[in-house]
């Protein structure tokens, strides 16, 4: 077995891609686990709460800034609630803005507006 790719931002967060699984995986500093959602056929999956993700001050996403911007993925894809939203990665790199809540625990991220995605059926 391919043994996982591990990124590291500049805070000490920890990516981790498993090759077996094609799931993603992030260890915030402060040691909480994440799974981000999997990659297949070039593109991101993840799941997103509504209530929980959407940052609600501009109805945003956000996003691991290091993924987005090292990632070799071409389209990310969001199941958020009942709707599945898509954009590019291009895109969501060009649309959104950065943030980062490092008080609260989390790394460096990117928030996309929920204008900026396409909804699909």
């Amino acid at each position: 077995m391919k043994p996982p790719k591990v990124l590291i931002d500049k805070d000490g967060n920890v990516l981790t891609y498993h090759y077996d699984t094609k799931q993603v995986y992030l260890r915030l500093k402060n040691g909480r686990n994440i799974n981000i959602g999997r990659f297949e056929d070039g593109k991101l999956y993840v799941k997103r709460d509504p209530v929980k993700h959407g940052f609600s001050a501009d109805h945003s996403i956000g996003f691991n800034y290091q993924l987005l911007n090292e990632g070799t993925f071409q389209e990310i894809v969001v199941y958020y609630g009942t709707d599945t939203l898509c954009i590019s990665r291009k895109l969501a790199i060009q649309k959104g803005e950065v943030r980062n809540f490092k008080k609260k625990g989390y790394e460096l991220q990117i928030f996309v507006p929920l204008t900026a995605f396409l909804k699909t059926e």
